[in-house]
């Protein structure tokens, strides 16, 4: 109920001037309000957010801290980068180490094929008229040969190895395989895949200058009556 501001009546709800005084009503005071608690909201939208305080070390508010367990959840993260960058190392020096080992094995690719294959006589013959250039062309290097034995084969005990010669002793194959060398016979047509070891003296060449290849592998053997009948095998050019 309205009361009047200037004399302190009572009035009527509906009352528009005091009837004591004849104060206007709108200067009446509430003594109680029937306001809705929406007639406080009434400067604020639907879509408006209610005003909130930001605490600061001043205001006395204590400050926000993170929760207990997201220090163990930043740690969590790290170790598991930490983790795959480890295991992507271990897989980068595991293919480093495997390709190393199959180039290892591989060995270099052949100077020649075995269609192409060389003669005794032509290898040595490159060594003698300009060895230089026949180092670069064919040491350490992975070549075929086609020739005839000038005696089966002769096993080194001091060493343990399987050689035979070729072109009269001036190259020495040394075999890789004992398991081959029961085909060889003296005269036979070898066709062989060999490393170029290079000139060494030779005992089985009248201690002279012999052209050695290593690790020689046995691809075919004939006679030489069947190699006659056959047709020639083109030669490389040296």
């Amino acid at each position: 109920m309205p009361f009047c501001s200037n004399c302190g009546r009572e009035m009527p709800q509906e009352a528009l001037y005091c009837p004591e005084c004849g104060e206007r009503a709108t200067d009446f005071t509430v003594a109680q309000s029937d306001m809705s608690p929406s007639h406080f909201n009434s400067g604020m939208t639907a879509t408006s957010q209610p005003y909130t305080t930001v605490p600061t070390e001043d205001s006395g508010f204590p400050l926000s801290s993170p929760p207990p367990d997201s220090g163990k959840r930043r740690s969590g993260r790290r170790g598991y980068v930490l983790l795959v960058i480890a295991a992507l190392a271990v897989l980068l020096v595991g293919v480093t180490f495997e390709t190393g080992m199959l180039n290892s094995g591989a060995g270099t690719a052949a100077v020649n094929t075995p269609s192409t294959p060389l003669t005794g006589q032509q290898l040595y013959s490159a060594y003698s008229a300009n060895q230089s250039l026949a180092i670069t062309s064919y040491t350490n290097k992975t070549l075929y040969i086609q020739d005839a034995l000038d005696f089966g084969v002769v096993h080194d005990f001091g060493s343990n190895e399987y050689y035979s010669d070729v072109a009269s002793g001036s190259v020495v194959l040394i075999w890789s395989n004992p398991s081959q060398v029961g085909q060889l016979f003296a005269g036979a047509i070898v066709l062989a895949k060999c490393s170029v070891e290079g000139l060494q003296t030779s005992q089985s060449a009248g201690n002279g200058i012999a052209l050695y290849l290593q690790g020689c592998d046995l691809i075919s053997v004939q006679n030489q009556a069947s190699l006659s009948s056959a047709p020639s095998a083109p030669v490389a050019n040296l």
